[in-house]
């Protein structure tokens, strides 16, 4: 079983309205070590919309070269109708084009033929049940 450690959260200034961004950050362990991070902003100013990048992959080794180890998929959350939509996108069209940790940004044709690529969109089916934060955002 999964587990996630939540981060407290940090607030951003948009940059396209100048509203605020809550950016969150969470660890996701399997079989006691770490398995996923994963980053999640969103805003007021832009309701029922929610950023996803998941990283997966080696983790523990600080001198691994990030991109040659993890792939980073992205992913835009959105709910209409009390019903949620979940979609890939481009990882280098996402609110994190400079971030390089979580891994090799993948395309959103290459994420979804990507072998972890289950595992990715099980975590943000999990996010749905687990992340307090982010069901707040939702309910609103």
């Amino acid at each position: 079983m999964d587990r996630i450690e939540f981060e407290a959260p940090a607030y951003l200034t948009c940059n396209c309205c100048t509203g605020i961004t809550t950016s969150l950050t969470r660890f996701v362990s399997r079989g006691g070590g770490l398995f996923a991070v994963y980053f999640i902003k969103y805003s007021e100013s832009h309701p029922g919309i929610a950023n996803i990048l998941v990283g997966l992959g080696a983790w523990g080794d600080d001198d691994a070269d990030a991109e040659a180890v993890r792939s980073a998929f992205a992913f835009r959350l959105g709910r209409v109708g009390g019903e949620y939509n979940l979609s890939v996108i481009d990882a280098a069209a996402s609110p994190w084009p400079g971030q390089v940790l979580l891994g090799r940004k993948l395309s959103a044709t290459d994420a979804r033929a990507h072998p972890a690529f289950n595992d990715a969109f099980a975590i943000c089916n999990a996010m749905l049940d687990h992340d307090v934060p982010l069901q707040t955002f939702f309910a609103a």
